[in-house]
């Protein structure tokens, strides 16, 4: 191995490196300088740099030629060696083969994405990349920017708002929109026909306590028709409703992915809603630190197509 004293490693940069690899092989200083594109002044003082770094005269002429000293021939060949490693660094794109990786994503996410999204996900995966695992972590705010989850997870999948702020270290690719359904009791008679805003207004309500204040967005349509409903139940999560509602005769509201997933095996009837609701955006987000990394762009241009479809 070459020993650089210690003295004299900050000062070193590839440049000589490169320099002492050509002299070794052109054994002339104006060879080594055509070589690399150098005036032969500019060769000479790489060489007077080398000497420096090494304390040795490293080559000493001999007939016509630069002849490399004992010092010079024990650096050779590691000197070779580590720059061709860093050839092969810089050269090389880095690549992922989902194939044979043995990889593992975290995502931060919520209830609903865990029913309408990860089943199929995770056959196209085990199809895809049968050694990836995912290893799903909660999402906090549902319709918050996820900054703090996205400093210890891969990816963040929720209803984040597109396009992102700028400024805030964080990509986004938006998946597909969702809209709001009721749901209820299949076997509840009061539902019959078109869902009037009557019905709507006369039925108890179960509310999904998204935010501690404020009447969340479905409070806010109810209020600009100048009407208020009737809350009789507030839960903390999303994918309760459709259960809850199967059990009672209390109408939920949903996104219409998680309804159609849990609508035969809970036994529940789909209503579409007398009030005007915005759809939702469900979004794929990342660190932009990771946006070059060959093994998330693999898993975001797979991930994509599978939830649109």
């Amino acid at each position: 191995m070459c020993h650089i004293h210690p003295m004299n490693i900050r000062q070193m940069d590839l440049n000589i490196l490169a320099g002492f690899e050509t002299l070794i092989t052109e054994r002339s200083v104006s060879g080594a300088a055509r070589r690399m594109r150098l005036s032969q002044p500019a060769m000479s003082n790489l060489l007077s740099r080398l000497r420096k770094t090494f304390d040795d005269p490293l080559f000493e002429r001999a007939d016509r030629r630069m002849a490399p000293t004992a010092r010079a021939r024990q650096l050779a060949a590691p000197i070779s060696e580590a720059l061709n490693i860093i050839r092969k660094a810089i050269d090389e794109k880095p690549s992922f083969d989902p194939a044979t990786a043995d990889a593992r994503f975290s995502i931060a996410t919520t209830d609903y994405a865990e029913v309408v999204l990860l089943p199929g996900v995770l056959r196209a995966l085990k199809r895809a990349a049968p050694k990836v695992t995912l290893q799903v972590k909660r999402l906090n705010g549902i319709f918050d920017l996820p900054t703090a989850e996205l400093e210890d997870c891969d990816f963040a999948l929720g209803f984040f708002p597109l396009p992102l702020p700028p400024g805030a270290g964080i990509n986004g690719t938006a998946l597909f929109q969702e809209r709001f359904v009721g749901v209820i009791n299949k076997r509840y008679r009061g539902t019959q026909g078109k869902f009037k805003l009557r019905q709507f207004l006369s039925l108890e309500h179960i509310r999904v306590n998204y935010s501690a204040e404020g009447p969340g967005l479905i409070g806010d349509a109810v209020q600009k028709i100048d009407r208020r409903r009737k809350v009789g139940l507030i839960v903390p999560h999303l994918v309760t409703v459709p259960f809850l509602a199967a059990q009672s005769e209390m109408l939920g509201i949903v996104p219409l992915g998680l309804a159609r997933a849990l609508r035969r095996p809970l036994g529940l009837r789909i209503l579409e809603l007398p009030v005007e609701l915005p759809p939702l955006t469900m979004s794929l987000a990342w660190h932009e630190r990771h946006q070059h990394d060959a093994a998330h762009r693999w898993f975001r241009e797979f991930v994509a197509p599978v939830a649109r479809g």
